[in-house]
């Protein structure tokens, strides 16, 4: 069984008509714990009920909260979400718990005997979060897949920080969406799947993981270039779509499969968070 975990936000998507947990760290963990990895989210919530809810929920899935730790001072997180023609745009709620997630000895045991850690730029919006967030990769050993989910949110980042990850991680998630701020940024080649061969290269990064929407995914290595088309369904929202297609695929590069299954794979399980109301669906 496979160790993982994904480090950052948790909190409540709150919507006109539903109120789901989310937080993209968090549902990478939570489907691959539902895919069979022993997944661990490293998070931060208030002592409020609506962190205590986030425990419960969490728990009843059968996920381990040893690394969900309580900030009195700060509230549990919250984002509104308004999906636009099935996207959802988000507002995040100032001040949250998950700005604090503190580091200490039994998290950086956990971190060294990982094979995979998850990270985004979001959590990093605050100086305590970053910290803990950068000494957990450090603690990872050599052979961890470092997953950089580049997750941009509202003005939550910057391109100090993302090449900062870029040379933590060795691989890089990201969308179409997010590719042409990388393109804009760094000077990189309009072409994508050569902008992402030149991300690939300039990081020494094992792989790149770019998905498409409804047009499916691409997966870049060294020695692979490959297309996966999306698994056809009848989307509700996309909320945690591609949380749900990075833990796969992770799960699926843990395994040692070749890059068509990796992307078959990813795809099916994303198409099936599409239909489903919320980032974490059983």
């Amino acid at each position: 069984m496979f160790k993982i975990a994904g480090i950052g936000e948790i909190l409540w998507d709150v919507s006109e008509d539903a109120r789901n947990p989310g937080g993209a760290p968090m549902n990478f963990a939570y489907h691959a714990a539902q895919i069979g990895c022993e997944a661990y989210p490293i998070t931060c919530v208030g002592t409020d009920s609506d962190g205590q809810a986030l425990q419960s929920h969490l728990k009843a899935k059968g996920i381990c909260c040893d690394y969900v730790y309580q900030h009195s001072d700060a509230p549990t997180g919250i984002v509104d979400v308004n999906l636009v023609e099935g996207k959802p745009n988000y507002r995040i709620r100032e001040p949250a718990a998950w700005d604090y997630i503190p580091f200490n000895p039994r998290l950086k045991e956990l971190c060294a005997s990982l094979d995979a850690l998850c990270f985004g730029t979001l959590a990093s919006r605050c100086l305590v979060s970053r910290q803990a967030i950068k000494h957990c990769i450090q603690a990872t050993s050599a052979s961890t897949l470092r997953v950089f989910d580049v997750n941009f949110r509202e003005s939550f980042f910057s391109k100090s920080l993302v090449e900062e990850y870029l040379r933590l991680a060795n691989v890089l998630k990201l969308s179409d969406e997010e590719l042409p701020w990388m393109i804009c940024e760094f000077g990189l080649s309009k072409h994508p799947e050569t902008a992402l061969s030149e991300i690939l290269e300039a990081y020494s990064l094992e792989v790149v993981l770019l998905t498409t929407g409804a047009t499916g995914a691409h997966f870049l290595s060294k020695n692979h270039s490959i297309l996966g088309k999306a698994h056809p369904t009848e989307a509700v929202d996309t909320i945690g779509c591609g949380d749900a297609f990075t833990a796969a695929s992770i799960f699926s590069i843990l395994s040692g499969e070749p890059p068509e299954t990796v992307l078959e794979f990813s795809n099916k399980i994303a198409g099936y968070v599409s239909t489903q109301s919320g980032g974490m669906p059983s």
